[in-house]
């Protein structure tokens, strides 16, 4: 397609032909009209070309400008390919996916009828077909339509995606329980000793035999500082607990020591089948984490999952955050303010 330009012929990219559309679709809905002004927008430098009215007027418009041009870009990511393990398919027992909440028979089966219900519900997205389902005991399902919420900034949830789950019986699976049971057996070690004393030596050793084992490691090898560390760009940086998690912080006049409330040691949880199909069941009363009488710095496993089972998602990094702030974090470059004199 082509544009004339100065008396010229230009030709228009598909790109800018549909943010045109987008932007005229959008201008129509919000009874604009016409779509001159929102496209001279797109560079959001520039000034509407027609002020009239009031400061607050030009400063709605604006807002709406920028707005339907962001939601436009955000439009624009390409929408990926939502692959799944294969498991519900290989498995029609559904004992490949996360049932728990549902009824199952003695052996830990989940009841197919129920969770047929459970998988028609997603696909409807009908509030009314998650009530049709009959739940295992008194643990209701936790948040099964928040897929279907939209949010107000960045991309949409649907654009996004994560690798699959190891497949059951893959190799990655076995050695992702072999770890998990190793942090379960060391969750009294404090993290300072990784890798001196025998438990954690052994667990490094296992898990460097183990040849579906994916899990960060340093020069090809599992070692005491990558020990149940994450895998994202920088997680084996520095000590286990971040700084963050141990220094003194405040909160507006609140001075917080960072010593929480941590679990009563040595006590152990669901070792036996009944107790574990009660809660695949979601059938409480449940065995509650005894608090400890006084407080702790996040010292082991144990101390971490009593701060990890009742912090809010944006805990950690706000509590970094407000120590930054008050601790002289250098500012972006781009901020306004660091050449300003007065401001």
């Amino acid at each position: 397609m082509t544009r004339l330009i100065g008396g010229a012929l230009s030709p228009v990219s598909r790109r800018e032909l549909l943010q045109r559309a987008g932007l005229a679709s959008a201008a129509a809905a919000a009874g604009l009209g016409t779509t001159s002004a929102l496209a001279e927008e797109s560079n959001d430098s520039e000034e509407p070309t027609e002020l009239g009215g009031s400061a607050g007027r030009i400063r709605r418009e604006r807002a709406f400008r920028l707005r339907v041009k962001a939601a436009i870009e955000e439009r624009a990511v390409p929408i990926p390919r939502h692959a799944n393990n294969g498991d519900e398919a290989l498995y029609p027992n559904g004992i490949g996916n996360h049932t728990k909440g549902l009824p199952h028979n003695s052996i830990g089966e989940v009841d197919p009828t129920e969770y047929r219900k459970l998988l028609n519900a997603i696909e409807s997205g009908d509030p009314a077909d998650f009530d049709t389902i009959r739940l295992g005991g008194t643990v209701k399902l936790a948040n099964p339509q928040g897929g279907y919420a939209f949010a107000m900034q960045g991309s949409d949830s649907a654009q996004l995606s994560i690798p699959p789950a190891p497949a059951l019986a893959s190799a990655e699976r076995a050695a992702e329980m072999v770890e998990d049971y190793w942090m379960a057996l060391l969750r009294e070690i404090p993290f300072s000793q990784y890798g001196k004393e025998p438990i954690s030596t052994a667990a490094i050793d296992e898990l460097n035999r183990l040849s579906g084992f994916t899990g960060p490691k340093v020069g090809g090898q599992v070692t005491p500082e990558s020990l149940f560390r994450g895998t994202s760009p920088g997680d084996l940086i520095g000590p286990f607990i971040s700084q963050f998690l141990l220094l003194p912080v405040r909160f507006g006049a609140i001075n917080v020591s960072q010593k929480y409330n941590t679990y009563v040691p040595n006590l152990d949880y669901l070792t036996d089948f009944p107790s574990w199909l009660a809660c695949q069941n979601g059938q409480g009363p449940f065995a509650l984490n005894t608090i400890s009488g006084t407080t702790s710095y996040i010292k082991n496993g144990r101390d971490l999952s009593a701060y990890d089972h009742v912090d809010y998602a944006a805990q950690p990094t706000v509590t970094a955050l407000l120590w930054l702030l008050r601790n002289s974090m250098p500012f972006h470059p781009g901020n306004p303010y660091r050449s300003s004199v007065n401001q």
